[in-house]
């Protein structure tokens, strides 16, 4: 076993080659070539591998029982997650000194994550893929709250985004990752299903459906409100702050609360519009930025990322779901029991339903 000497670039190897890791992961770890280099991509698949490893010039496993581990310090897996159990515990003892990203959802059900909790718990540190509270305009928003300028949030409006699990992240990362108190399902004909969660004293409203195209997102808070709608600031309050982006040309360079002074430059963003992969949307840059703040978490201990363990992303998993289809009968946070799983029983009760919804 080897050690990384200190300043040297993070072994990461990537598990997957699907369209996670050539959209975002590969991208993203290609804007922190000083903290992380690539160390390979194991994929049981050669038509998704090959081509992969050579564009980016990296080598390729086809499993990863052809991996030296003593030469990784970061494991990155994106696969099924039917899959991740089984990923997972290849690692055997190798995980005591691996930091993990796992990507999100890490399970579907009860049972994906019981098979994937032991290997888990065996990782020297486990870290979420969760980017889309990442995202730069959420990422401005917390900062702003930090900084006093609305005061204590207390309504979140996601209007044709925050889609499941992505969104519950988000709406938790305004509140401190409390568990959801309440949730309210409405079908409204025009606009498809929208869910409304109460959680600690912030009130969120996930507008249906998820449409990248005309998507936006307006934060309130006991002194103010933050908002990327201009409709809003018809109003001329001094109290409504507009948050937007920030273009040269076509190419998005940043965000800004105006008359703020609050504000974030996105190099990383022409940086990964200049490489070879498909989606290169503002959407999926965004995310593509948000992954780099999660790898950016494995080396800073209190950044805002460590309290998003993979008990949280299962819980927004499994609990968006039922939100979404009007089904609450449990607080899952409440049901864990500590580290013990929620009852079986009570699940088998909720198969058929959401097979049906």
């Amino acid at each position: 076993m080897t050690d990384t000497p200190p300043n040297t670039p993070l072994r990461v190897l990537l598990v997957g080659a699907g369209r996670r890791i050539r959209n975002n992961f590969l991208p993203a770890l290609n804007c922190l070539t000083r903290e992380f280099g690539v160390a390979g991509i194991v994929s049981p698949t050669a038509t998704r591998r090959s081509p992969l490893a050579a564009q980016w010039n990296v080598p390729e496993y086809a499993s990863i029982d052809q991996v030296d581990l003593s030469q990784i310090d970061v494991v990155a897996i994106s696969v099924p997650t039917g899959q991740n159990a089984k990923v997972l515990k290849q690692f055997g003892p190798a995980a005591a000194r691996l930091k993990l990203i796992i990507d999100t959802p890490i399970a579907w059900s009860f049972a994906e994550l019981s098979a994937c909790s032991a290997a888990l718990a065996g990782f020297n540190h486990v870290g979420v893929a969760e980017d889309f509270m990442n995202n730069p305009p959420f990422t401005l928003m917390r900062r702003a709250v930090e900084a006093g300028l609305i005061g204590t949030p207390k309504s979140l409006v996601l209007n044709n985004t925050g889609f499941l699990y992505h969104g519950l992240a988000l709406i938790r990362s305004f509140a401190g990752f409390k568990p959801v108190n309440s949730s309210r399902r409405l079908v409204m004909s025009h606009a498809g299903v929208t869910v409304q969660y109460k959680v600690g004293g912030l009130r969120a409203t996930v507008i249906g459906p998820y449409r990248r195209s005309i998507s936006g997102t307006a934060l309130g808070g006991t002194r103010g409100t933050i908002t990327q709608y201009e409709y809003d600031l018809s109003a001329g309050r001094k109290d409504i702050y507009h948050l937007r982006a920030l273009k040269e040309g076509e190419t998005i360079t940043g965000y800004e609360i105006e008359g703020s002074g609050i504000a974030l430059a996105l190099p990383e963003l022409a940086a990964m519009k200049a490489m070879d992969f498909p989606d290169k949307s503002d959407q999926n840059l965004l995310r593509g930025w948000g992954l780099i703040q999660v790898f950016k978490s494995l080396n800073d201990p209190v950044n805002f990322n460590c309290q998003y363990s993979p008990r949280q992303a299962f819980y927004d998993a499994f609990f968006s779901r039922l939100a979404t289809k009007g089904l609450l009968p449990f607080d899952p946070f409440t049901a864990f029991g500590g580290d013990a799983l929620a009852p079986l029983a009570m699940l088998a009760s909720l198969r058929s339903k959401l097979k049906r919804g």
